[in-house]
C-alpha cells in the first residue's frame, strides 16, 4: 500500500511555525506509515504548543517509523501533555525506543498505549517503560 506524504508534509509546516498555536492535534486513523511518521517527529521536535496529540489506530508504522517519531519524547521542551498511541503496533524495538524516549519526559501526563499488540511485544519491550 501507498501513501501520498503531501498532507503530512502541510501538516509538518504548520506545527515547525513557531507561531502556531495548534493544541490539539487528532490524526487518528489515517494510515499512516513510517514516512509520515518520520516528518510528524521531525516537526514535533521544534513544536512548542501542542499539548494533545492523538495517533490511535495507525497500525502501518513499523519500528522504523517509532524511532524517527519518538525522538521529540524527549526533547525537554516539547509541550506535550497527553499522547493517544492505543490501537497501534509495538515491537519491541518500538516499545523500547518509546520507553527510553519518555525517560526523561517530565512535562507528559497522559500516555495511552491500550489496545496494542498486533505485533508481539514481549516484556523485555515493555521493560524499557520501568526505567
Amino acid at each position: 500500500m501507498y501513501s501520498d506524504p503531501k498532507w503530512c508534509v502541510a501538516l509538518g509546516n504548520i506545527l515547525q511555525d513557531p507561531n502556531s498555536k495548534l493544541v490539539e492535534l487528532n490524526i487518528s486513523d489515517n494510515s499512516i506509515y513510517d514516512e509520515e511518521a518520520t516528518v510528524l517527529g521531525n516537526a514535533l521536535a521544534k513544536n512548542k504548543a501542542l499539548k494533545k496529540l492523538s495517533l490511535q489506530n495507525n497500525h502501518d508504522i513499523t519500528a522504523t517509523g517509532w524511532v524517527a517519531f519518538s525522538v521529540f519524547l524527549s526533547n525537554p521542551n516539547s509541550s506535550l501533555e497527553e499522547l493517544n498511541l492505543r490501537e497501534n503496533c509495538f515491537d519491541d524495538e518500538a516499545a523500547s525506543v518509546l520507553g527510553n524516549a519518555l525517560a526523561n519526559n517530565t512535562r507528559l501526563k497522559n500516555l495511552d498505549l491500550s489496545c496494542t499488540g498486533f505485533q508481539p511485544t514481549t516484556p523485555a519491550g515493555w521493560l524499557a517503560f520501568t526505567t
